[in-house]
């Protein structure tokens, strides 16, 4: 239909210019007739009258190509607001669609998303809590090996002295020197070194504990009546002892008593000097060196404690108080061999005499 009335404006808008070109030739052509000829006055008027005709009709014409125009322009201004309309519900629609698309898509690569955590999560969960059982596995078979081996220890630490105490031939070999001590007559069967291991050490600590029980009086009773007396364990200095005059000896006592309280209160340092005031009066007294040795082990000079020790015992070759300081300095320090040997030396020289 808009095409039909462009056509119809189109056609009237060139009747008009047709006529508006034709007319002036008219006119003029009529002009020099009347100069030439003279028309009669009906004629003009007839010729009046068409051209108002014509003129009227032209008005007419332009008129209804006036108000067709108009209602053209408001025909395509109504069809661009409703194409403009269509297209913007068109655009919404579109986007609404594709933000539904778009919340779609999201939503699936969330819910992909949590689904990979949930496995992944299910994954590490179920490698802990399976290395969590082999872990608890592990330590209920370590504890129950550790509780076997307890009770077998127990057992034979129970049968070794019983079958000692009836009266048996003792299965365990005599304590001698060295790494050799307790090495079996036997060393083909395992339990049976194991058996033999374990009384021997059951036995060393059943006299360790009986040494250190009568060695601490001695050790008293030797600080109390000076160098050279006690009940058995009395050093024995050679000439050295008899050069010491009695004001020497006093103050030996008094210097070694002194010494030995701040040691108990754990004046280390103090002691040491103490000490060593004695030591430069008389410097082979083996009581005043091992009390030494254990000043110096409180310091943590374990080597000069080793050397004090052995002075101690070079000095008196028969203090059993000082083989038994030696052999726990070096058990502490996991010199379990020559802990050994020191704890035998001190069983030797107690087995030498009776115990008071």
């Amino acid at each position: 239909m808009s095409t039909a009335r462009h056509w119809i404006v189109t056609r009237n808008l060139f009747c008009v210019g047709l006529l508006l070109v034709l007319l002036p030739a008219r006119l003029a052509a009529e002009t020099n007739v009347a100069d030439t000829v003279t028309a009669p006055p009906q004629s003009e008027m007839a010729f009046s009258n068409e051209v108002m005709r014509a003129l009227l009709q032209l008005q007419g014409q332009l008129h209804q190509t006036r108000v067709t125009l108009e209602e053209t322009r408001a025909q395509s201004e109504e069809a661009a607001t409703t194409a403009a309309e269509r297209l913007a519900s068109q655009l919404k629609a579109s986007e609404e669609a594709t933000g539904r698309l778009m919340a779609e898509q999201l939503r699936k690569v969330e819910e992909s998303f949590s689904a990979q955590r949930t496995r992944d999560t299910r994954f590490t969960v179920t490698i802990m809590s399976v290395f969590a059982g082999i872990c608890f596995l592990a330590v209920a078979m370590t504890s129950f090996f550790q509780w076997k081996t307890v009770n077998r220890l127990a057992e034979m630490s129970n049968v070794m002295p019983m079958a000692r105490g009836v009266g048996g031939v003792s299965s365990v070999p005599a304590l001698g020197s060295g790494e050799n001590a307790l090495v079996p007559a036997d060393t083909s069967s395992v339990e049976q070194s194991s058996q033999r291991l374990l009384g021997a050490i059951e036995r060393l600590e059943r006299r360790i504990l009986d040494l250190e029980q009568v060695a601490r009086p001695v050790l008293g009773e030797r600080s109390a009546e000076g160098n050279g007396e006690g009940n058995g364990h009395a050093s024995k200095e050679g000439p050295a002892a008899a050069l010491i005059s009695a004001d020497e000896q006093d103050r030996i006592r008094r210097l070694v008593n002194e010494g030995q309280e701040l040691l108990n209160r754990d004046d280390a340092e103090g002691a040491i000097r103490c000490f060593d005031q004695v030591l430069a009066i008389d410097p082979k007294h083996a009581e005043t060196l091992v009390k030494k040795g254990t000043a110096l082990e409180k310091l943590r000079k374990l080597s000069e404690a080793i050397e004090c020790y052995d002075r101690a015992i070079a000095a008196d070759s028969n203090m059993t108080i000082a083989y038994l300081h030696k052999g726990g300095l070096f058990n502490r320090m996991e010199r379990f061999t020559e802990a050994v040997e020191c704890y035998e030396q001190a069983l030797r020289t107690q087995e030498k005499r009776p115990v008071s």
